[in-house]
Formats: structure tokens, sequence, C-alpha cells
């Protein structure tokens, strides 16, 4: 694992130092609607490294907040690495964009009415979002985007490991700034 972690370093490294872009670093603000709550919200912020006009690989800490009922809450806290496509035509202000990559759980806290505390744990998954942008100048784009999240693998706390599949849609705006 630590060969694999250091390798990818050391890509992205080469990868940067062969970057032709004139505005290689981005960050982004996103927020989500969740599909399938009456109350859930997600935001992510994130940076990305351009790479050319359509790859980016960048990093992104998300908050995810679910409420059912006035007895039932739950904060998530997400750290995500991925990889992102642009589609854009030079002479064009509309672009599409694709990023997946993998997420881990770094914190959750939930508070029901019998007790509280995190019984989900160590949740990986993968993390999926597409979107629709307008470019108001070519450092500053806002768009629609959706997301669709997928966890994978997770357990509660004195269980066995469990395959635990669950898909998580959303759908919302993004704002992006390149410098």
């Amino acid at each position: 694992m630590k060969k694999y972690w250091l390798a990818t370093f050391f890509l992205s490294l080469a990868c940067m130092a062969t970057a032709q872009k004139s505005h290689p670093n981005e960050a982004q603000i996103m927020g989500f609607r969740i599909l399938d709550g009456e109350k859930d919200h997600f935001l992510g912020i994130g940076y990305y490294y351009n790479f050319n006009q359509r790859n980016a690989i960048g990093a992104r800490i998300s908050y995810h907040t679910e409420k059912k009922s006035e007895f039932y809450q739950r904060q998530t806290r997400y750290f995500e690495i991925s990889h992102r496509w642009r589609f854009q035509k030079m002479d064009k202000k509309i672009s599409w964009s694709l990023s997946t990559g993998p997420w881990m759980q770094i914190f959750t806290s939930q508070t029901t009415g019998v007790s509280s505390g995190d019984n989900r744990w160590n949740t990986i998954g993968v993390m999926n979002t597409a979107g629709l942008h307008y470019h108001i100048t070519p450092r500053l784009n806002v768009g629609a985007t959706g997301l669709l999240m997928l966890e994978v693998f997770s357990w509660e706390r004195g269980g066995d490991p469990a395959f635990y599949p669950l898909v998580t849609p959303g759908i919302g705006l993004q704002l992006a700034y390149a410098w």
C-alpha cells in the first residue's frame, strides 16, 4: 500500500512538471440536495490541479447532514481523491465535466431518541459527479452538477466486515475558480 501511494505521488509530480496550462490551480465549492432524503444536504470544498485543458486530479472534503426526524440526525465528513475530465471546445463557454474517485469516511456523529454516537465506521466508497458548467471568464465558472455516491464497505463496531452497498443520488450547484 505504501508503494502504491509513493508511486501515485511521483506520478502526480511528473504530470505537474509537464503541465502546459496557464491556470493550473482550481478551487471548487459544491452544494447538493440529496434526492432520497427529506432534509439531506451535502457540501464539498475541493482543490484540483489541471494538467491540461481536459484532465485534473484533486481532493475534496465533504460534509453531509441528514435529518430524518427531530429524533434522528447525522453529520458525516468525507475525504475524497478524484480525477476530473472536462469536455470543452476552446471557443465555447459551456463545458461538461465528470469526476470520479474513492472516498473514505473521516467522522460521523449520529443522534437518535434512544442512543447517540456512530454505529458505522471504516466506510469507503466511490463518489461520482457530473456537471454542465458556464465559464463566466476563463478563470471562473458556475454550473449545475449531479452527485452519485456509492458506499461500498461498512461494518459495525465489534461486528464482522460485510459488503454494504448504498447509493446516494443528489443534484446541486458548483462554483469554481482557477488561478
